[in-house]
């Protein structure tokens, strides 16, 4: 029985297998698995590859994330799209094998003459093909099951190794993946270390700033404790002193009126003994006198002591400082001194034998012989060490006004001679 079906029609040379797919549904699959509508064993077919479905009367085509894509009159469709089908529209599923010659290349019929065979259930005409996964080689008899068993073998076979070469595939995409990642990661990291780098050496900065401000700070609060104690020394030793003395005036007036007053009652009875009583009491006052007098001697000397050491502290601080810059001194003379002219390195040039000399000393020592004057190695490369001159000026400038002056004339002269010998050596 002849019909006029949508169908799908194989064309290409020496086509034999899967030559017609009819359309008798409004969803039909064509994958390479067992649960789509029709079959297909090819490596070039993904198990469920495309979808072709019946909405309001037109038929659409959609690519179902396909390994090797769907194509339709040579244009690439996007994934998960569906497009409209028109009558004679040639499909192309996955890509061309020239190896293999399997190009699996249809055109859409709307209305193509198909032979359906009749069911004894049912009056009406099926739209399906004879065979449910694939369509029909009109193989008949024992033959054909034998055939049918071999292909069911062969398809078996071909679905594990596509399902390993898949888990190949999809364990690839995540090693990729993990690869792409910790590249990010890494590029972070290196992102954060480098950020922590530089908060760090201005941390460090900050710290050493605020080191030196707080130094500072805590030598002019020494400096003012020890003026303020030394103050409050003196003030109460005087007190102290004014106090005794308004005791002893005191004293001495209380007496001497307790004394003329005796002297009076007793003036008429007893003028010889009152006399030998006041000559007593007189020298009893004196000794006190004295002994007081001798006490205040004491305290002076107290404060002048505490003076003196006041003094000798200050003396001892300045001594101190004048030794440190003075083991300052040597030790840069002994360190940072060049070995031909016995100066501070001026633009200071390490060899490859790790020696230290003035530029201007080694240009006149390598004119003359091109080997180390220290160890006598040979000398193959020299460069300028840029971080000893600053430091070197840095220290400088902590030493006496001389010192700097006669660094500052021997720096200028050095120079001025560097650059007559580069004129002489371009001309």
């Amino acid at each position: 029985m002849t019909e006029t079906l949508p169908c799908l029609v194989r064309i290409g040379d020496n086509v034999k297998k899967y030559k017609l797919f009819i359309l008798d549904k409004d969803e039909i699959s064509i994958g390479r698995s067992e649960d789509v509508t029709y079959c297909i064993m090819s490596g070039m077919i993904s198990r469920c590859h495309v979808f072709i479905k019946k909405i309001e009367g037109v038929w659409t085509i959609k690519d179902n994330k396909s390994l090797n894509g769907v194509f339709i009159n040579g244009k690439k469709l996007d994934p998960q799209i569906a497009t409209t089908l028109n009558d004679g529209d040639v499909i192309q599923l996955g890509v061309r094998n020239t190896v293999d010659k399997q190009e699996f290349i249809y055109r859409f019929s709307m209305s193509a003459k198909v032979k359906r065979a009749r069911r004894e259930s049912d009056d009406s005409v099926s739209c399906k093909p004879v065979q449910k996964k694939f369509c029909p080689d009109n193989v008949d008899g024992s033959e054909g099951d034998s055939k049918m068993k071999e292909f069911q073998k062969r398809l078996e076979e071909m679905q594990k190794i596509l399902k390993e070469k898949e888990l190949e595939h999809v364990k690839m995409k995540e090693a990729l993946e993990k690869e792409k990642e910790e590249k990010v990661n890494q590029g972070k990291l290196l992102d954060d270390l480098k950020e922590k780098e530089v908060q760090l050496k201005s941390e460090l900065q900050i710290k050493q700033v605020e080191m030196q401000t707080e130094r500072k700070e805590l030598e002019k609060k020494m400096q003012e404790e020890l003026e303020t104690q030394l103050k409050e020394r003196e003030r109460g030793l005087i007190e102290k002193l004014r106090v005794q003395q308004d005791s002893l005036v005191t004293e001495k007036t209380k007496v001497e009126e307790s004394l003329k007053q005796e002297m009076e009652k007793a003036l008429e009875e007893k003028n010889k003994q009152l006399e030998i009583e006041l000559t007593q009491q007189r020298d009893k006052l004196e000794k006190v006198i004295a002994s007081k007098e001798l006490e205040q001697k004491v305290l002076e000397s107290q404060l002048n002591e505490t003076k003196a050491e006041n003094i000798k502290t200050k003396e001892a601080m300045l001594s101190a400082r004048e030794d440190v810059l003075n083991n300052f001194k040597d030790l840069m003379e002994v360190e940072l001194q060049c070995s031909i002219c016995s100066e501070l390195f001026i633009q200071s040039t390490s060899l490859n034998c790790s020696h230290s000399f003035c530029a201007l000393c080694i240009e006149q020592w390598m004119a003359v012989k091109k080997e180390c004057p220290i160890c006598r190695a040979p000398i193959t490369s020299h460069m300028r060490s840029i971080v000893l001159d600053s430091y070197i000026d840095k220290m400088v400038e902590q030493l006496d006004d001389d010192m700097r002056l006669r660094r500052k004339e021997l720096v200028t002269t050095r120079k001025a001679l560097i650059c007559r010998g580069t004129e002489k050596i371009r001309r």
